[in-house]
C-alpha cells in the first residue's frame, strides 16, 4: 500500500528531480530556449518570404538544421559546463556523497538532468519540422531521424561537458573539451567513412552493412558515454569507490566489439576508432590515485591462477592501469595483424610505441608531481614530440638525400604508433624503431620507479590486506557450514 502513495518523482534518481527543478528556473535554460526560437522564428520568417514554394523549402530546410545544430550540438552542452563543478565550490558535494549517494549515481544524475533539458529543447522544435512539412519536400520519417542522431551525439557531448566541469582551472576545462571533442568528431568521420556501396565487400552483403555499421558504432557510443561518466566520477569520488574496473570493462568490450566478423572495411575503420578510444582510456587510468583501503581490492583478492593474473589490469591505480596498457597494446596489435595486412613486425612496433604513448606522459607527469594532470602532459609532449619529428624530415632532406626521412618520426612513439597503425612504416626501419620503443618505455620505468616506489608498496600490501581478509572469510563460511 505505502506504493501507491508515492509520487512519480520518487521513481526517478533523487539528483535528477533536484536539479531539474533547479535546472528549468535557471537563467542558462531559459536563455537557451529563448534565444533557440527567437532565431528559429526569425529563420522561419525569412524562409516564408522568399518568393518561389521551392525558394521557401530550400531556405527553411538550411535554416531550420543549421539552428538545430547549434542549439542540440552547442548551446544545450554547454548547460553542462559547471555540473558539479559548482557543487564542488559551494562544498555540497560532500554533504550529497554523506545522504549515501554515490559518485556514480550523482554525475549520471546531474548529465540526466542536461539530456533531459535537451531533448525538451529539441521537441520543441517539431512545429517548425511540421511547417516545413506542408512546405514539401520533406521526409518527415528521415528528418526524425536525424534529429534523433542529433540529440544521441548531444548526449555524448553533454557527457564531455560533465566531465570537464570538474576541473577548476578555465584552461584545463577547455583543454580537455578539445581532447575529448577531437576524439568524438574523429571517431564520428572514421564512422561516416565506412565503406561505400556497391564498393569492395559492401557490395556482398546486399545493402545490410549500413545496419550493422549503425549498431557496431551506436554501441561503440553508449561504451563511450559509460567511460566519460566514469571517468567524471572518479574524479569527484572518494577513495573507497572503483571505478576503474567500468573504465577498463569498457575498453575491453570494445576489443570485443572488434571481433565481430563485419567486412573487411568496416573492421579497418572500426580499429582506426578503438585505439584512440583505448588510449584515453590507458592515459585517464594512469591519473588515477592508488587506494589504501583494502576493501576496494576484495572482489579480486579471491581470484587465483591466471584469471587473478588478468584481474590485476582492473584494480584501481596507475601501476594496475599500466598493466593493463601493456595488455591492451598487445590485443591491439592483435587485432589489427589479424584483420588487416599488418605484418607481424608491425605489429610487434605497434604494441611497442602504443605502450611507449602511454607510460612516457605518466611517467613525466608523476616526475613532476602532477598525476592528476597525465592528459595534458600526454598532450603536451605528444605534440612537442610530433612536432619535432616533422623537423627531423625537413632536416634529413637538408643533409642529404641518401639519408631516411622517415627516421625521425620511427622514433617518436605517437607517430610510429600511426606509422605502424598504417602500415607505412619503412621495413628497414622495423629494427630501429622497436628498440627506440623499448628504451622509450625503459626510461619512463626507471622514473616511475625513482618517484613513485613507495606508491606501488602501498598498493601491494592493501593487496595482500584484502587477500588475507578474503582467506579468512572463505574458512570462517566452512566453519560454520553443516
Amino acid at each position: 500500500m505505502r506504493f501507491k502513495n508515492r509520487e512519480a518523482s520518487d521513481w526517478l534518481s533523487p539528483v535528477l528531480v533536484k536539479e531539474m527543478r533547479q535546472g528549468l528556473k535557471g537563467k542558462a535554460f531559459v536563455a537557451v530556449f529563448l534565444i533557440m526560437h527567437g532565431a528559429m522564428l526569425a529563420s522561419m520568417a525569412f524562409a516564408l518570404a522568399q518568393p518561389t514554394p521551392m525558394h521557401m523549402a530550400q531556405t527553411s530546410t538550411g535554416l531550420f538544421w543549421t539552428m538545430t545544430v547549434l542549439s542540440v550540438l552547442v548551446l544545450s552542452p554547454g548547460l553542462g559546463l559547471n555540473a558539479l563543478n559548482s557543487e564542488m565550490k559551494a562544498k555540497t558535494f560532500e554533504l550529497m556523497i554523506l545522504s549515501r549517494l554515490s559518485a556514480w549515481r550523482i554525475v549520471s544524475g546531474k548529465w540526466s538532468c542536461v539530456v533531459a533539458q535537451a531533448a525538451l529543447i529539441a521537441s520543441s522544435l517539431l512545429p517548425y519540422l511540421v511547417v516545413r512539412y506542408f512546405l514539401g519536400g520533406v521526409n518527415l520519417l528521415l528528418e526524425l531521424v536525424i534529429l534523433a542522431a542529433l540529440l544521441c551525439a548531444s548526449a555524448v557531448l553533454i557527457a564531455m561537458t560533465v566531465f570537464a566541469s570538474t576541473y577548476d582551472n578555465q584552461l584545463a576545462r577547455l583543454v580537455m573539451l578539445t581532447i575529448l571533442g577531437a576524439t568524438m568528431v574523429m571517431g564520428i568521420g572514421l564512422g561516416a567513412s565506412l565503406g561505400r556501396p556497391g564498393a569492395g565487400p559492401m557490395s556482398s552483403m546486399g545493402g545490410r552493412w549500413p545496419w550493422m555499421a549503425l549498431l557496431v558504432i551506436m554501441a561503440a557510443g553508449v561504451a563511450l558515454l559509460i567511460f566519460i561518466l566514469h571517468a567524471a566520477a572518479t574524479r569527484v569520488a572518494p577513495p573507497a569507490e572503483n571505478h576503474a574496473a567500468y573504465k577498463r570493462g569498457v575498453a575491453v568490450f570494445l576489443l570485443g566489439v572488434a571481433l565481430v566478423p563485419v567486412p573487411h572495411d568496416f573492421q579497418e575503420g572500426l580499429l582506426g576508432v578503438l585505439v584512440p578510444v583505448l588510449l584515453l582510456v590507458c592515459i585517464d587510468g594512469c591519473g588515477e590515485r592508488i587506494s589504501s583501503t583494502a576493501s576496494t581490492y576484495l572482489p579480486y583478492a579471491g581470484l587465483r591462477g591466471g584469471v587473478g593474473a588478468l584481474a590485476m589490469g582492473l584494480y584501481p591505480g596507475w601501476p594496475s592501469a599500466l598493466v593493463f596498457s601493456a595488455l591492451s597494446s598487445i590485443a591491439v596489435a592483435g587485432l589489427f595483424a589479424l584483420w588487416t595486412s599488418l605484418s607481424v613486425a608491425s605489429a610487434i612496433v605497434m604494441a611497442l610505441s602504443m605502450f611507449a604513448t602511454i607510460v612516457v606522459p605518466t611517467a613525466v607527469a608523476r616526475a613532476f608531481r602532477r598525476p592528476a594532470f597525465v592528459g595534458f602532459f600526454a598532450l603536451g609532449l605528444h605534440g612537442v614530440l610530433v612536432l619535432g619529428s616533422l623537423l627531423s624530415i625537413e632536416i634529413m632532406e637538408l643533409l642529404g638525400p641518401s639519408l631516411p626521412r622517415d627516421l625521425g618520426p620511427a622514433l617518436v612513439p605517437v607517430a610510429a604508433l600511426v606509422q605502424a597503425a598504417s602500415g607505412e612504416l619503412d621495413s628497414n626501419l622495423y629494427g630501429v624503431s622497436a628498440v627506440a620503443m623499448a628504451l622509450w618505455s625503459l626510461f619512463a620505468g626507471l622514473v616511475l620507479w625513482w618517484r613513485a616506489a613507495a606508491d606501488v608498496r602501498t598498493m601491494v600490501a592493501a593487496e595482500r590486506t584484502a587477500r588475507h581478509q578474503a582467506k579468512a572469510q572463505r574458512a570462517q563460511g566452512r566453519a560454520t557450514s553443516p
